[in-house]
């Protein structure tokens, strides 16, 4: 997206306030202009100018882009982050050792996979990249105006 040309340092200081405020217009003006000499129509006037300014509304205009594009890339970075740590875990699942006593008092290292903790973490992977979903369980007839669907089946059937 193109740029805004350039706004002056009070205008950019009154957005940066909007941005930061949880974009309350009459705080963020007043925080960049003086406005103590102002009436309360004229501040709300000079509000309502600043903010239907074509540089202005295309500056925040521009900002909801860059958030939009800011969160959409964290969101796509926690499934891929996600799905990282998945593989790791079961790389551990697999590698997952065990110290066994011997006659004699020796001991010794042998593997000890955990299957059941390799596969949950496949599991949850699958349902990451949408390739399984939860399954729904529906019991029972529907009901079709107050009769139920198995009674208009059996009527269609001659039954």
């Amino acid at each position: 997206m193109k740029k805004v040309k350039t706004l002056t340092p009070k205008q950019e200081l009154c957005l940066e306030r909007y941005f930061k405020n949880g974009r309350l217009k009459k705080e963020a003006y007043c925080f960049a202009y003086n406005t103590e000499n102002m009436s309360k129509e004229t501040l709300a006037v000079e509000i309502c100018r600043f903010f239907k300014n074509p540089k202005i509304t295309l500056r925040i205009k521009e900002y909801n882009e860059e958030l939009k594009q800011d969160l959409t890339s964290k969101i796509n970075y926690t499934k891929i982050d996600s799905f990282h740590a998945l593989c790791t875990a079961q790389d551990e699942a697999l590698n997952k050792k065990k110290i066994v006593k011997g006659k004699w008092g020796c001991t010794r290292v042998e593997n000890d996979p955990d299957i059941s903790a390799f596969n949950k973490a496949e599991e949850l992977k699958l349902k990451l990249a949408g390739h399984l979903t939860d399954k729904l369980q529906v019991e029972g007839g529907f009901d079709l105006f107050g009769e139920q669907l198995e009674k208009k089946v059996a009527g269609l059937n001659g039954g």
